[in-house]
C-alpha cells in the first residue's frame, strides 16, 4: 500500500477530554422533566419555563460521575405537552444544530387507548407524523444529528380504572409504536425506558403502581399511579447514559454525592436499577439497522447492523437470498457492479432462540457526476412578485433590478442550499422590468413566467439595447447548461437573441408564450470561472426587434467525479479552493481527509461524531484512549491512532497501542502506557490516503 500523503493530526489530548462538546436536547413533558424541584447536574432550559431538573439533569449528573466532560444538556419541556404542540409552539428550537435529540410524546398518544376521564386518547398516526416532521426539521440543520425516541411506561391509573387489563398490555402498544417509528423514519434508535419499568416489576425489584408499598422493593411510580417517582427517573437516566454516551451504568457510584444519593435512593436499590438498565439495553434486539448506500462501479459499499445481547449468528441476504460467507455484523461489497444492486438485510439470531430480520437497506449505483439546478426569476419585487420559495418544490432566486453591478452574491440551488461560491451579476444594464407576461403556468410557476426584464430595440421604452448577465465564481471542474424562458402578452416584435459563452446564438419569441424554452448544451466556465449570458433584441435573421425579454433562467451544474474523495467533496459542496485533503474549510482543526475518513461534515464544525478521548481501566491501570468514528464507505484512506509523551515523537502499532474494539463504523484504541506513572500522555488520530 503506497502512502501518498501523511497529514498532521489535529486531535490532541493531554487528559481524557473530548475535543468537541456534545449538545444533547431532551424534548418532552412531565415524564421527562420530573422531579422538578432539584437540579442534579446543570442543564439549559431552552423554553424558559423553569424545568431544570428531571431526567435530563440526572443524565448530566451521571456523565459527570463517569468523568465524561463537555456534555451540554438542554431541555424543551412542558407538562401535558405532545410532540405536535412542541413543534407548533417551539419549532425554532429544532432549527438549532444539535448532536443528539431525544423525543418523548404524551404518555397515551403512541397507544390504542380510547380515552376517558379527561385523558387524551391514543393517536398513533399523529404521533408518527410529528416524529417525522420533527426529524425532517432537525436533519435539515444537521444531517448528523442522532435522534432517539423515549419509550415511556404503562400507566397504572389506566389499569386501575379498567382501560387496560394489566400494565404489560399497554406497554406492548407503546413499545410497538416507538420502535416502529424509530425504524420506519430511520432514527438512531429508541430507548426502552417503559420496558425497563416492566422488567423491574417482573424481576421483583420494584412494586407496581396499584400495589401498596412492599418493604425492600423500589417505588418506581408516584402516588398518582402514572408519573415516575425519583427511582423511576433515575432508571430512565441510566438507560440514556448507556445508549447515548456508551457508558456502563453498573460502574457509576451510589454513595455520598452521587445522583442516587441526591435522589434518596439507597446504594442497594441504585445497584439494582443499574443492573436493570444494563440488562434491558442488552435485550433490545437490533439497536441499529443497516443504512442504504450508493457506490460507483468498481467502488465498495459497507453495511452494518448493531445488535445487543448474546448474538449467536448473523446472515446477510441480498433480495432475500443468503450471501455465502456474510456472517458478521458488517458486510462489505467490494468492486461493486450492476449485479450487486438490490436490497440487503441481515437475519440476526440469539442464543435464546430469538431471531429478527433487520430493516432492508438498498445498494444503488452512485452517479459518476453530481448534478443540481438553480432557478432564477427576473422581474420586479412588487405587485405580487417575486416567486416565493419553495414553489413547485423548488427554491427560487429572484433578481429585481436592471442596473449594472446588481444581482445576487450567492445562488441557492433548487433544494434551497447555497452554492459555495457562485453568484450572478448584471455586467450590462437592461431597460426595465415587466409583469406583462401571459398569466398562465407552463414549465415554471405563473409568477415566474409573467414577470421579466427586457432590453429595447425599436420600442418606445428608453434604455439599454444590450443586456448582459454574468454567472461568476463557478466551479472550474463543472459544466453548465442554460434553459431560458420569456413571455410577453399581446402582439409585437419581441424575439430575443441569447448568447451564452461562445456558443451559437439561441432565439426565443416571447409573444404570448406559455411553454416554449431554449436550451444550451453543457459548457465549462471560462478562465475567470464565469459564463456570460447576453440578451439582444434581434431575431434569427438579425432583424432588430422592439424588445428582447428574459424571464427565467434555469442553470444546471454538472461535476464529473474523479474519485470517491472527489465525490464526497462535491456532495458536501466544498469550495474547490478548499477541497484539498489538508484543507480545513470549517476551521474546526480537522483536515478534509480526516473528516472524510470519519464521516463528518467538512463545512460544519462541532459534528456529533467527532473522536472522543477518554480513559479505560485494564488490570488495575488507567490508560488514555480514544473512540474514533469511521465512515464505512470512505475509500482509499486509513485511520491511524498515535501516542506520544512529548508531542514530538509519535508512535503507533501493536507495541504502542491496543485496539480494544473495531467495527466498520468505529474504532476504540488505548495507549499501552498507563497514565499513573507517565507524567504526560497525548493521543491523536491521523488520516492517510492510499492507492
Amino acid at each position: 500500500m503506497l502512502l501518498l500523503r501523511r497529514l498532521p493530526l489535529l486531535i490532541l489530548a493531554l487528559l481524557p477530554l473530548p475535543l468537541r462538546a456534545l449538545d444533547v436536547l431532551f424534548v418532552g413533558n412531565s415524564f421527562t422533566v420530573w422531579p422538578l424541584n432539584q437540579t442534579y447536574g446543570p442543564v439549559t432550559d431552552v423554553k424558559g419555563t423553569g424545568y431544570t431538573g428531571g431526567v435530563p439533569s440526572i443524565f448530566k449528573k451521571l456523565s459527570m460521575e463517569a468523568n465524561i466532560p463537555n456534555i451540554n444538556v438542554s431541555v424543551l419541556g412542558a407538562g401535558g405537552t405532545s410532540l405536535t404542540t412542541h413543534l407548533a409552539n417551539d419549532g425554532h428550537i429544532f432549527d438549532q444544530v444539535w448532536d443528539v435529540v431525544i423525543l418523548q410524546d404524551f404518555s397515551t398518544r403512541p397507544s390504542l387507548f380510547v380515552g376517558g376521564n379527561n385523558i387524551a386518547k391514543g393517536d398513533i398516526p399523529a404521533f408518527r407524523a410529528s416524529v417525522q416532521a420533527i426529524r425532517d426539521r432537525i436533519l435539515q440543520e444537521n444531517p448528523n444529528t442522532k435522534i432517539y425516541l423515549y419509550e415511556t411506561w404503562a400507566r397504572g391509573d389506566l389499569v386501575h380504572y379498567g382501560y387496560y387489563p394489566n400494565l404489560q398490555a399497554m406497554q406492548n402498544e407503546l413499545r410497538t409504536a416507538y420502535s416502529e417509528a424509530a425504524r420506519d423514519y430511520g432514527l438512531h434508535g429508541w430507548v426502552p425506558v417503559g420496558d425497563a419499568f416492566m422488567k423491574a416489576l417482573a424481576d421483583g425489584v420494584a412494586y407496581g403502581p396499584n400495589q401498596t408499598a412492599v418493604p425492600g422493593l423500589i417505588k418506581l411510580y408516584a402516588n398518582d399511579r402514572y408519573h415516575a417517582d425519583p427511582p423511576g427517573s433515575f432508571l430512565s437516566a441510566l438507560l440514556f447514559f448507556q445508549r447515548i454516551l456508551g457508558g456502563d451504568p453498573r460502574t457509576l457510584p451510589t454513595g455520598q454525592g452521587s445522583a442516587a444519593q441526591m435522589l434518596s435512593i439507597s446504594p442497594t436499590h441504585a445497584t439494582q436499577l443499574q443492573t436493570i438498565a444494563w440488562e434491558i439495553n442488552q435485550n433490545v434486539p437490533i439497536l441499529r439497522h443497516p443504512d442504504s448506500r450508493a457506490a460507483t462501479i468498481g467502488g465498495q459499499a459497507s453495511f452494518f447492523v448493531g445488535a445487543a445481547g448474546d448474538v449467536s449468528s448473523y446472515q446477510w441476504r441480498r433480495n432475500g437470498t443468503p450471501i455465502p460467507g456474510a456472517t458478521s455484523s458488517f458486510l462489505t461489497v467490494s468492486s461493486v457492479s450492476a449485479a450487486d444492486i438490490g436490497r440487503y438485510d441481515v437475519v440476526v439470531s440469539w442464543s435464546n432462540g430469538n431471531t429478527e430480520i433487520s430493516r432492508p437497506a438498498s445498494l444503488a449505483l452512485a452517479p459518476s457526476s453530481v448534478e443540481r439546478s438553480f432557478f432564477i426569476d427576473f422581474g420586479p419585487s412588487d405587485s405580487g412578485y417575486p416567486t416565493a420559495s419553495p414553489t413547485a418544490g423548488r427554491h427560487w432566486n429572484n433578481v429585481h433590478t436592471v442596473t449594472t453591478g446588481s444581482g445576487l452574491t450567492q445562488l441557492r440551488d433548487g433544494t434551497g442550499a447555497f452554492h459555495p461560491t457562485a453568484g450572478l451579476t448584471l455586467t450590462r444594464p437592461f431597460s426595465r422590468t415587466s409583469i406583462n407576461g401571459v398569466n398562465a403556468a407552463g414549465p415554471y410557476p405563473a409568477t415566474a413566467q409573467r414577470d421579466s426584464i427586457f432590453v429595447t430595440g425599436t420600442g418606445t421604452v428608453t434604455g439599454s439595447n444590450h443586456g448582459e448577465l454574468s454567472f461568476t465564481n463557478l466551479h472550474p471542474q463543472a459544466q453548465y447548461r442554460f434553459k431560458i424562458f420569456a413571455s410577453r402578452a399581446g402582439a409585437g416584435n419581441r424575439t430575443a437573441r441569447y448568447l451564452v459563452g461562445d456558443l451559437p446564438a439561441l432565439h426565443l419569441d416571447a409573444v404570448d408564450n406559455t411553454s416554449n424554452t431554449v436550451e444550451t448544451v453543457f459548457i465549462p466556465p471560462g478562465p475567470d470561472a464565469s459564463i456570460a449570458l447576453q440578451v439582444l433584441p434581434r431575431d434569427a435573421a438579425g432583424v432588430l426587434q422592439e424588445y428582447g425579454f428574459i424571464g427565467v433562467v434555469e442553470v444546471t451544474e454538472n461535476i464529473t467525479l474523479a474519485s470517491p474523495y472527489a465525490h464526497w467533496t462535491a456532495l458536501n459542496a466544498v469550495p474547490v479552493a478548499q477541497s484539498g485533503p489538508s484543507e480545513d474549510p470549517d476551521g474546526d482543526g480537522l483536515p478534509n481527509l480526516l473528516e472524510y475518513a470519519l464521516g463528518l461534515n467538512p463545512l460544519q464544525p462541532n459534528a456529533a461524531s467527532a473522536p472522543v478521548a477518554t480513559t479505560l481501566s485494564h488490570q488495575g491501570q488507567t490508560y488514555l484512549s480514544i473512540l474514533v468514528p469511521r465512515d464505512p464507505d470512505a475509500q482509499n484512506v486509513n485511520v491511524v491512532v498515535e501516542v506520544s509523551a512529548d508531542l514530538v515523537t509519535w508512535t503507533s502499532g501493536a507495541a504502542h497501542t491496543t485496539v480494544v474494539a473495531s467495527t466498520s463504523d468505529s474504532l476504540l484504541v488505548r495507549d499501552n502506557t498507563p497514565l499513573g506513572p507517565a507524567p504526560r500522555r497525548f493521543i491523536r488520530v491521523r488520516a492517510t490516503a492510499t492507492e
